[in-house]
């Protein structure tokens, strides 16, 4: 079951939330045949600053039961329902997919680095497998050297349980481009699944040491 929330100080207007609304329906009932559902709120706020450019909607995870979706309203009121569907369905699954993770891992909110890693990777190849589209190019946009350079650093901050905000914003004084994290995570996983033939479904509970092992 999912609960729809549109945060009254939203801005979104009553044709949009039914709208939305028909949206998540639909994309509620296709996750249920491929994995099992419990109870989730989905919270709706218009906050153009936390949506990527380009994009509608961007999910954030909450924790298990629970993650947002932001609304750009200006880029919402622009585009025509096609649009909107495609790319609130691709958060939509994004956003269902990680909290499913957490929960059936027990996951607390700080769950490290490894986990941030894997987890955006593993919701990235969902996203894919679910609409068969291709991949957000910000998972796409380093070249296969860079992955490993960054990957090897990443080891080095993970073992030292350091912050890990610049891997998602990037750094300019230490040469790291945003969405960093995004872009390693997604080639790990997808290196995963090619060795194993596993879907993402299938490595839902896949823990993130196997897939990012400590060397």
């Amino acid at each position: 079951m999912y609960v729809v929330h549109v945060l009254q100080d939203s801005g979104i207007s009553e044709k949009d939330r039914v709208y939305i609304e028909s949206v998540v329906e639909g994309v509620y009932k296709a996750m249920q045949d491929v994995l099992s559902m419990e109870e989730c709120a989905i919270l709706f706020s218009a906050n153009a600053h936390k949506v990527q450019p380009g994009e509608i909607f961007q999910s954030f995870l909450c924790d298990e039961s629970s993650f947002y979706v932001f609304v750009n309203l200006d880029a919402l009121s622009r585009a025509g329902k096609k649009e909107i569907t495609a790319n609130l369905t691709e958060h939509l699954y994004n956003g269902l997919y990680a909290t499913a993770r957490v929960r059936c891992m027990n996951l607390d909110a700080d769950c490290g680095l490894r986990e941030e890693v894997i987890g955006e990777g593993l919701s990235a190849h969902f996203v894919c497998e679910m609409t068969r589209r291709k991949p957000k190019p910000y998972y796409t946009h380093l070249h296969e050297e860079e992955v490993q350079t960054f990957l090897q650093a990443m080891r080095h901050d993970a073992a030292k349980d350091v912050s890990y905000e610049k891997w998602f914003r990037g750094s300019r004084e230490e040469g790291i481009p945003s969405h960093t994290i995004h872009a390693v995570g997604f080639s790990l996983v997808d290196m995963y699944l090619k060795k194993t033939k596993l879907t993402s479904v299938r490595a839902l509970e896949t823990p993130a040491t196997t897939i990012f092992p400590a060397s």
